[in-house]
């Protein structure tokens, strides 16, 4: 017992001079003092970042802000966030809920600024953190805004152009008079135009600064003739975006190059079938030979390629596309002038057909609204060849018909609206007679009035009036540059009552091709298909309606819409409609 006092009475002494000590350490001369534990502090520079205009959907910069701790323990966030239109960026940002910052340490936030509207924009950067004060906040500020762009023209017009040649570039000027860079999402042209790469300096790549400017240098190459329309289109970030510019420009008839034929030749046949091709056949080489050689061009690669041969050589020909689409080759052989065979586009082949009565070469052959073709004049062994006669498709045969009044030859035969035929023209033997009309319904051919001037190897053209218009020629003492026109007494075939067009509708896509037949319905009930009608397009900006002889009927779509397609024959006129999308 006496053992355990003394042990713990020297303890209890121990602990007096302890508290003792350690009260003179903390107190100093006559108190006490509790030491406080260590703290983090919290300072932020600058409390408010004001950002400047920026466009609208484009993100700025960034722009700091320093945290220092000015404490004595460790800085540690919990949340470090923006608001509004303001982020935290990750490049070049410091601070972070997973790295305390030490004692008098720092770290750096990044902002950006990607104003989503107009105008000013406010928002905040928010800290959370084992600091006094903790959440801590910057306020954020900017102001977003577009560009204002100008354009120098709103409209642009070519002038005429050849189908299928490119136009001298014209030149749009675009202007920032914005306070921020304009930047395009796209540049793009419709239609026959487009953007030309030399001389043009927009682009989706390179924004324009403010106050600058770039330009965009247009091309027009027309596809077809007639009024052509299309719009160059910006779209960017700019107020009002897009902007347009409206363009136009004339397509006119021209000379482009293309595709060579296999073989070189002349005084041959070129013949437009009704698959869109054009057969070649016959004429002479280059070596002078007579050919029976014959090849197709196709339009839509712009190539020729070889087609089965003649049976016979040939020049000074004729071919004509029959109703039945095989095309008749008749005369024009040394060997054999009175013979005449079929081209058949399904197989490529030719095979003879029945033979003329009479040799020939340089006549006419015109194909008539029944379906038979006139076979008139020309010249063989005996000289000028006053005889005509007709060739019977559904038979193969040639039979005699009325006679010309007057031998001739390189003369022209135009079928017209009222189903005759006008011959005129042409080389003679004695002084030249007035035109000649051929009547099917009769078989025969009647003088009408005179040309005003002798002319041979001429042209002749039936127009959509009903009128024929005989241009150039020759004649004993020139080169002809005059030319005249001939209308007919009537222009509406004889008891011709209605017209039908087939097909009565139809629907193409831009470029591509329809073709059309006019069916005559007579007095007696019955009906032809009429070859001489004149075509039309109620709008030739949607689609286009051939009228030349040797692509008659031949619808073409341009543009989207609807049209009416119409066939005249004198009084009596028929409609079909045809829709473009």
């Amino acid at each position: 017992m006496l053992q355990w006092l003394i042990r713990n009475t020297s303890i209890v002494a121990r602990a007096s001079v302890a508290f003792a000590l350690l009260s003179t350490s903390c107190g100093g001369g006559g108190g006490s003092t509790v030491v406080p534990p260590p703290t983090p502090g919290f300072s932020v520079s600058p409390a408010t970042v004001t950002f400047g205009s920026q466009a609208v959907g484009t993100t700025s910069g960034a722009s700091a802000v320093t945290v220092t701790n000015s404490g004595t323990a460790p800085l540690t966030f919990t949340s470090i966030a923006a608001t509004g239109d303001f982020a935290v960026a990750a490049s070049g940002t410091t601070c972070s809920t997973s790295a305390p910052v030490a004692a008098s340490g720092g770290c750096m936030i990044n902002v950006t600024f990607t104003p989503g509207a107009t105008g000013t924009r406010t928002g905040s950067l928010t800290l959370a953190d084992n600091a006094s004060g903790s959440p801590q906040t910057v306020s954020l500020t900017g102001t977003g805004t577009t560009p204002s762009v100008s354009l120098s023209t709103t409209s642009v017009s070519f002038a005429n152009q050849a189908v299928g040649t490119t136009s001298a570039a014209s030149a749009v000027t675009v202007t920032n008079n914005g306070t921020v860079s304009l930047a395009f999402t796209s540049i793009a042209a419709t239609g026959d135009f487009a953007l030309a790469t030399s001389g043009t300096t927009c682009s989706n790549s390179t924004p324009v600064a403010i106050s600058g400017s770039c330009v965009i240098n247009l091309t027009f190459t027309p596809t077809a003739t007639g009024s052509r329309s299309g719009s160059l289109t910006l779209t960017d970030n700019a107020s009002g975006s897009p902007q347009t510019v409206s363009l136009s420009g004339s397509g006119t008839a021209g000379f482009v190059l293309t595709g060579s034929m296999n073989t070189a030749r002349y005084s041959h046949t070129a013949t437009l079938l009704n698959n869109g091709t054009a057969l070649m056949a016959g004429g002479q080489g280059a070596s002078g030979g007579f050919l029976v050689s014959a090849e197709l061009y196709n339009p839509a690669t712009g190539t020729f390629t070889p087609t089965g041969s003649l049976n016979a050589a040939r020049v000074y020909h004729t071919a004509t596309l029959l109703n039945n689409g095989m095309v008749l080759l008749a005369g024009g052989n040394p060997d054999d002038p009175a013979s005449a065979e079929l081209y058949n586009p399904a197989t490529g082949t030719f095979t003879l057909t029945g033979s003329m009565n009479n040799g020939r070469s340089n006549h006419t052959a015109t194909l008539l609204n029944n379906g038979m073709v006139l076979v008139a004049g020309g010249t063989n062994s005996n000289g000028l060849a006053a005889g005509a006669e007709l060739y019977n498709p559904a038979t193969g045969t040639f039979t005699l018909t009325g006679g010309l009044n007057m031998a001739r030859w390189s003369q022209t035969a135009t079928l017209l609206t009222n189903s005759m035929v006008l011959i005129v023209g042409g080389k003679y033997n004695s002084p030249p007679p007035g035109p000649e009309l051929y009547n099917p319904a009769t078989g025969t051919f009647t003088t009408t009035s005179s040309m005003n001037a002798q002319r041979a190897l001429q042209t002749a053209t039936l127009l959509n009036n009903g009128m024929v218009l005989l241009a150039g020629g020759v004649n004993p003492g020139a080169i002809l540059a005059s030319a005249e026109l001939y209308e007919a007494d009537t222009l509406t075939p004889p008891d011709l009552e209605s017209i039908t067009i087939m097909p009565a509708t139809s629907t193409l896509s831009p470029g591509t091709t329809q073709q059309f037949i006019a069916m005559g319905t007579f007095s007696d009930s019955s009906a032809e298909q009429l070859a001489s009608v004149a075509w039309s397009s109620s709008d030739t900006t949607v689609a286009q309606i051939s009228n030349d002889a040797s692509n008659h009927g031949v619808g073409l779509a341009i543009a989207a819409g609807t049209v009416t397609i119409t066939a005249t024959a004198g009084s009596v006129s028929g409609s079909a409609t045809l829709t473009v999308h």
